[in-house]
């Protein structure tokens, strides 16, 4: 609010304005609004504000203190409940938070003399700017909100009868809008905004980064693209950390907040029904967040000054100076995303963005000489692991699990943990075991084993320090919580082999990363609807002979060990099984190769801040052509 406060007192003065204390009175009287359920964090905005005019007495700002709880049965979600508006005395999205409800339930308006109890509450319905960082808390972990235990929404609520009526009135809330409960509530105060923002208006919130690849999110990025010209979308992939301290959070500085550890994007929209042909989302990927707000006003001035001559398509280097290189910026026609995952933010280097979006583009059907078709088109996933394992109040899961496995037991061997010491190559062998629960139907519990295979993905991956992002196990069975099940589809013989080279092959890495969310460097994680999406090797248009190539190539590779993924460019085994594969689909190894070299430096990659990575790779690879088809021939 005091950066929007200082841009329109620059503006008014340049149109003219004389009277700056009149002028400055009236937008903190009158223009400016805000609302928290937290008393301290208004305290602070009305400080603060009552800074820009330390001359006179600021009668009464609309800054509102929320309330957040239940009082004999009314339930109240702070800002959330202007989302269940009507329009009163002819003004659109007006609400009557409280009436004539009791003193229990008033709400606090920050005034010159302090705090005001008032009766009403009004939210303006046609607003020129909206900006939020809201609370990224969700209804449960990767998979569906039905088969999760975990549902933290509203959890710092003591009353447990509490929380479960706010999250039933924020569900019949949410209902037929785009926001979803396992996206969390960032996605509710988006279509807040959205409800709010009059035509032309602008957006600028701090979301978390699984906005651009997560499956939950899918509906907020369709109602950005359906209301919306999307200005900028900005990633950082700064590898510094700060631990937790005494009276001092912990922060990651891939997110834009002060105290949050997990990546974070911010977005820059304009809100408008239609949006020109040519418009070009400009991603941002920042090697370095500004640590001062004198760093953040010159990067935001050479972005825009950048803006003047873009190409479609086209990636530039953001510099400030000759000797300071921030990061990349790709333009990208708006017409050109859709729902689905938004790659351009997933890499730093330029070349990488362009071979996600070729391999991970909308048209899956080739790309050169392969033919990708969505994982979910070739292989069944396995079921949700707390459908398999799952306990507690609920005890949804039909099993009983435990480490380890020893044909001499009793129970059904199972692929749980992701153990980097212990699985290194590419045929593991089972580490838990599955014990039938009594009480449970053995019909279920069969029809469940029947959905095992020996295909394996890994779903929550480590590219610091795991080594395989799938694997083939010795026999048939589940894979649980780290791991879910492929069965193919249309199976025959070296299907599966192909299936797993291509999923632990540079091109396979780099897909992945850019389909998966990514909460930290160096960590990707897959849901099983996202999983469904990711762009694959179609194996079912290959031959039998590449197939059998695949199969004996996977047999001579299955005892050697590989490198974690930070060590792609260097791994001999990983180099081979590249080669076997660009053999097998007559692509051009020296591409894949030097496609590596450019993912070893990604920070996402390494998920460190080092000189050796902050840094990009300068200049292109000298390419040599081997009289094979080029894949990457349209991207340059």
């Amino acid at each position: 609010l005091m950066a929007a406060l200082q841009e329109l007192l620059r503006l008014a003065r340049r149109a003219g304005a004389v009277d700056r204390r009149a002028l400055t009175r009236t937008v903190l009287e009158h223009v400016l609004h805000g609302y928290d359920v937290v008393p301290a964090a208004v305290h602070m905005a009305a400080a603060s504000l009552c800074m820009a005019e330390p001359e006179q007495v600021i009668a009464a700002m609309k800054l509102w203190i929320l309330q957040h709880g239940v009082t004999d049965g009314d339930v109240r979600m702070g800002s959330l409940d202007f989302m269940k508006q009507a329009p009163t005395s002819g003004e659109a999205g007006v609400l009557r938070l409280f009436g004539s409800a009791p003193k229990s339930m008033d709400a606090f308006r920050m005034t010159g003399g302090g705090k005001r109890v008032e009766k009403n509450v009004s939210m303006p319905g046609k607003c020129d700017l909206v900006i939020a960082n809201p609370p990224y808390t969700r209804a449960g972990g990767p998979g569906d909100a039905a088969n999760s235990l975990w549902n933290p929404i509203f959890g710092s609520l003591l009353n447990k009868e509490d929380v479960k009526a706010l999250q039933d009135t924020l569900r019949s809330t949410l209902a037929k809008t785009d926001a979803n409960m396992v996206a969390g509530l960032a996605s509710a105060f988006v279509v807040l905004a959205d409800d709010h923002l009059a035509r032309g208006g602008r957006l600028a919130v701090v979301l978390p980064a699984a906005v651009l690849t997560g499956a939950q999110w899918k509906g907020i990025r369709r109602l950005l693209l359906r209301k919306y010209r999307l200005d900028w979308v900005v990633v950082s992939r700064d590898g510094r950390k700060r631990g937790k301290k005494r009276g001092l959070p912990a922060r990651e500085w891939t997110s834009f907040s002060e105290s949050t550890s997990m990546s974070e994007v911010l977005i820059v929209a304009t809100k408008s029904m239609g949006h020109a042909a040519h418009h070009c989302v400009r991603f941002v990927s920042l090697l370095r967040n500004p640590d001062q707000a004198i760093e953040a006003l010159g990067l935001v001035e050479r972005l825009i000054a950048m803006n003047a001559d873009f190409v479609p398509h086209v990636s530039k280097a953001i510099r400030i100076s000759d000797k300071t290189e921030w990061g990349n910026v790709t333009y990208v026609p708006q017409r050109d995303l859709s729902t689905g995952p938004w790659t351009s933010g997933a890499f730093v280097q330029p070349m990488l963005v362009k071979t996600a979006r070729l391999l991970s583009g909308s048209d899956r059907t080739s790309a050169g000489m392969l033919q990708l078709k969505e994982l979910g088109g070739v292989a069944a996933l396995g079921p949700y692991h707390l459908s398999i394992k799952g306990k507690g109040r609920h005890d949804q899961g039909l099993f009983t699990i435990r480490e380890g496995y020893s044909t001499l037991s009793a129970g059904e061997p199972a692929l749980w943990h992701h153990d980097a010491s212990s699985i290194t190559g590419l045929v593991a062998a089972p580490n838990a075991t599955l014990e039938r629960k009594p009480h449970k139907t053995r019909a279920s519990q069969d029809a469940m084993l029947d959905r095992g295979g020996r295909l394996q993905l890994a779903t929550a991956f480590r590219t610091t320090s795991q080594r395989m992002c799938s694997v083939l196990t010795s026999s048939r069975m589940l894979g649980v919580n780290s791991w879910v099940t492929l069965r193919l589809k249309n199976p025959a013989p070296g299907k599966e082999e192909a299936l797993c080279l291509w999923l632990n092959s540079t091109l396979g890495i780099l897909t992945r990363i850019a389909h998966a969310t990514s909460p930290v460097l160096g960590r990707t994680i897959l849901s099983l609807t996202s999983a469904r999406k990711l762009s694959v090797l179609d194996v079912d248009s290959l031959k039998p002979a590449q197939l059998a190539e695949c199969l004996d190539a996977l047999h001579g590779l299955q005892h050697k060990e590989l490198l974690p993924v930070t060590s792609i460019s260097i791994d001999s085994v990983r180099r081979e099984l590249d080669s076997i594969l660009c053999s097998v689909l007559e692509i051009d190894f020296d591409e894949v190769s030097r496609l590596a070299r450019r993912l070893a430096d990604e920070p996402i990659v390494h998920g460190r801040d080092s000189d050796e990575h902050a840094r990009l790779r300068p200049g292109a690879d000298s390419q040599q052509r081997t009289g094979q088809k080029g894949l990457f021939d349209d991207i340059g």
